[in-house]
């Protein structure tokens, strides 16, 4: 189990979710286009309370949040559920009311969603696919990272220009 750390609040969903993973990551073709987004799963529970995220801004309010890999054909062979309440991560910024700049050299910033994009598309390595992202997930270092892995990147950002971009 990749994903567990100490005090995991879905320990015991993990080794289910993760073999629904592996065998939906077996059951598929890589296609030449794919996407990375946000899904909100609407909750109603006094168990998982560290777990749900309001945002008034979306349509589904009070939520857990699991973030998806898809292809063009709307086939899933990847997500990771986000646990930050727990384990302090930020969830990434780009929500509709969020217009502050992503700063590119702040690793904090970026570090939660540059390792996110990258375990979620990994398996297709190499393989020339097209990543669809929206400006809560792109920046120019994301662009650079998936490049060196053979990964284009289309998307909007809200980035200030890198210290060390020339």
């Amino acid at each position: 189990d990749t994903w567990s750390h100490p005090g995991d609040l879905l320990r015991k969903f993990r080794p289910v979710d993760n073999a629904l993973m592996e065998r939906a990551s077996l059951g598929w073709d890589a296609e030449p286009e794919g996407a990375v987004d946000e899904h909100r799963c609407p909750v109603n529970s006094r168990y998982a309370k560290r777990l749900i995220t309001v945002l008034w801004c979306k349509p589904i309010k009070v939520a857990i949040n699991n973030y998806l890999f898809t292809y063009r054909s709307g086939y899933t062979p990847h997500w990771q559920w986000w646990d930050g309440k727990q384990s302090k991560t930020a969830m990434p910024k780009g929500q509709p009311t969020d217009v502050d700049d992503l700063h590119e050299d702040n690793e904090e910033e970026l570090g939660y969603i540059i390792q996110l994009i990258v375990n979620l598309v990994g398996d297709v390595e190499g393989t020339g696919i097209t990543i669809y992202l929206d400006k809560a997930f792109s920046s120019v270092s994301l662009a650079i990272r998936l490049a060196a892995m053979g990964i284009a990147m289309v998307g909007m950002t809200r980035s200030l220009r890198p210290k060390n971009m020339k």
